[in-house]
Order: structure tokens, then sequence, then C-alpha cells
């Protein structure tokens, strides 16, 4: 592989062409990121590889503290624990779609969530520092109000769950976490708690709490496979989306499971092998979100083929993940720049039949220097 010096940052990020409805002009395209779990890392994350030894931990808190009322929840962590050794599998991606039983699958899913949300609750404005840069450099312009300033010709794509981008955009837009007093200081203790407005700023497609509406010639930030904190009712043909669990919420069995055992109200966590069966028109048990991933996909691929330069930022790819993937990315236009963010060999090797034809700059090895 050649590998070709990366030009500056202002130079890829050129402002879009005035006529904006011609989408298909050089200067009108876009720039496209598409994250995967390095890209939050830095923030506290686990990539796929050590989830597990992550939620053993997490286990192991939630034993710690009898009065919390999570007896319920130990036991579905546990149970997801158990089915990782049994399976060998390494992730929990790979588990899920090694599963034929829709209970362990909603376990996996209520303990991703449960995990994720605890991690929440120790995110500080430090360790949000290269998703806050990120916003600032590579999708906002600097003129007028934060909410007024994300890029028309920039989209973000992301397969993660976690909610970190939505929260730095708020901080930002909140304007905290610009001194050192607050630095270190855990989000929710800053105010920083019920985000949904930023949903609306972010052009997310479920902003507006009522089913799927994407805004078009605008930013937009795309989470392909659901996330952490947001709800669907469930049979329910409006898509009604919730958001039962503001950033800075304390876990506990009855914020999760009616008195009759089932969950209060299915997660929006979508893993790679449901997508894989709801393309293949295969939803089974999962008519709530057939709706919403069908669209959240079909834009994810408009995106690509508008595309003049596609970012991979932290992409460390297992192979359920990989055919989602792959099947957006190669929609992009033969004459599409690829940048890849990423010290693993593993996604460049995978990508070379894709993007290694069309020219690529391969930058910094991870995603807190590659800003």
């Amino acid at each position: 592989m050649t590998t070709m010096q990366t030009p500056p940052m202002s130079q890829m990020l050129e402002a879009s062409s005035h006529d904006k409805e011609v989408r298909t002009r050089e200067n009108d395209r876009l720039t496209v990121y598409i994250f995967g779990a390095g890209a939050s890392t830095s923030a506290g994350y686990p990539t796929a590889a050590v989830f597990s030894a992550e939620l053993e931990q997490f286990n192991s808190r939630l034993a710690g503290e009898p009065d919390r009322k999570v007896e319920k929840l130990i036991k579905t962590i546990q149970s997801t624990l158990e089915h990782l050794k049994q399976t060998g599998a390494k992730t929990i991606d790979e588990l899920v779609g090694s599963l034929n039983d829709s209970q362990a699958i909603e376990d996996a899913k209520t303990a991703t969530e449960a995990l994720f949300l605890d991690m929440e609750l120790r995110l500080t404005p430090k360790k949000l520092r290269d998703y806050s840069n990120f916003l600032v450099r590579a999708c906002m312009s600097g003129k007028g109000k934060v909410e007024d300033q994300l890029r028309e010709d920039v989209r973000v794509l992301t397969f993660n769950y976690d909610r970190t981008l939505e929260i730095a955009f708020a901080l930002l837009a909140e304007k905290i976490g610009i001194n050192s007093q607050s630095l270190n200081r855990e989000i929710h203790k800053l105010g920083i708690n019920d985000i949904r407005s930023f949903y609306d700023n972010l052009n997310t497609g479920f902003q507006s709490g009522e089913g799927y509406d994407l805004k078009i010639n605008c930013f937009a930030y795309l989470k392909l496979h659901g996330s952490i904190g947001l709800r669907l009712p469930e049979n329910d043909p409006n898509i009604k989306h919730q958001q039962p669990f503001p950033v800075g919420t304390v876990l506990n069995d009855e914020l999760l499971w009616k008195k009759d055992g089932g969950l209060k109200v299915p997660s929006l966590i979508v893993f790679p092998h449901e997508k894989a069966k709801l393309s293949n028109e295969n939803i089974g048990s999962l008519p709530t979100f057939h709706d919403y991933i069908s669209k959240i996909e079909s834009d994810a691929i408009e995106v690509i083929q508008a595309a003049k330069e596609v970012h991979i930022c932290g992409y460390s790819v297992c192979q359920p993940k990989w055919t989602r993937f792959e099947e957006i990315v190669k929609r992009a236009k033969s004459d599409c720049v690829f940048v890849i963010h990423d010290k693993s060999p593993l996604p460049l090797s995978r990508l070379n039949p894709i993007v290694f034809s069309r020219g690529v700059f391969h930058v910094k090895e991870d995603f807190s220097e590659a800003w």
C-alpha cells in the first residue's frame, strides 16, 4: 500500500457549493465520518474485544451495592456472561448472532445498555474532549450559535450505541467544560441530563419523538445500530421515540422491568444479526424496529453515494458487523477518497478491495491525534 500525505484539515473540509440542490456537483458533495468503537475509547467505552471484561467488572460493582435493588439486573448480566463463556464468543455481537434465544438476546441488550448508562455516570468534559474537538474542527463553522454552526456538507455515521457525541455537543451548546474547574466534574452534575432537544439539532431522524424524519441538505448524525437511552413502545406503528433514561440515571430493577417481569419498553439497540434479518425481510419478532432500521440504513447509503471523502475513525470491526459496514461503504462513487484513522490492521486489510483502488490517505494511528 502506498501511504499518501494527509492534506490540511481546513483543505479537506472546504465549504460546499452554495447551490445545495445539485448534490452531484464536485464542490457540493459531502464529507462523511464513520465511527466505530475505537472512537469512544478515550471517553472510557470498551471496544468489542474487551466488552466481556468490562461487563464482568460492572457486575462485580453492582453486587457490592445491595441497597441499589438490582438483583434482577445482576442475574441478567450473569446470564449474558455465562452465554459468552458457553459459546466461546469473543464479542457481544458474535454471541447474539449465534443464539436462537430471544430472551438471551433481550438480556444481552439490557446488559449492554446498563453498562453504558453506568459509564455515563463517570463521563467528564475532559473524557469527552476528543469528541468536542472533533465537532468543533470537523463539523462546525465557528459562526453564530452552536446549534446553528453544524456544517451542511458534513455527515456522521456511527455503529456505536453510546451517547458520547450528542453529550459532547450538549456541552458545547451549554458552554460547559471550557474552564479547568469543570473539566473533571461528572457530566450529569454539570446539568447535562435531558439531551432530547439536541437530537433535533444533530438531525438524527428520530428527534421529533414520533416517526423517523431526516431533514435533507443539512448536517446529519445517523446511529445505524440504534442507541442506549432511547425506547420505542412495543408494537407502536407510529414509532414514538422516548428517552426513559436521562444522562446520570442510576439504574435499578424497578426502572427496567414491569411487575410481571417484562421490560417496561424495548431497547433501541439493534444487533448486527438483527439488521441482517430485517434486510432480508425476515423480521421475525422485531416489527418495532423494522421501519426505523430500514429507513436509517437507506439514508446512510444515500449519504455515502454523495460523499467526496469518507473518514473511517476507530473502526476495529468484528465479522457480524462487517457485512453491514461493507454494504454501505461499497456504494461510494469511484472517485471518493477514503481517509482511515485506525491503528488496527484488520479493517485496513478488509477495506483493501473496496477503497484502496480509489486513493487512500492513511493518517494518524488513533482517534485523539487524528483531529
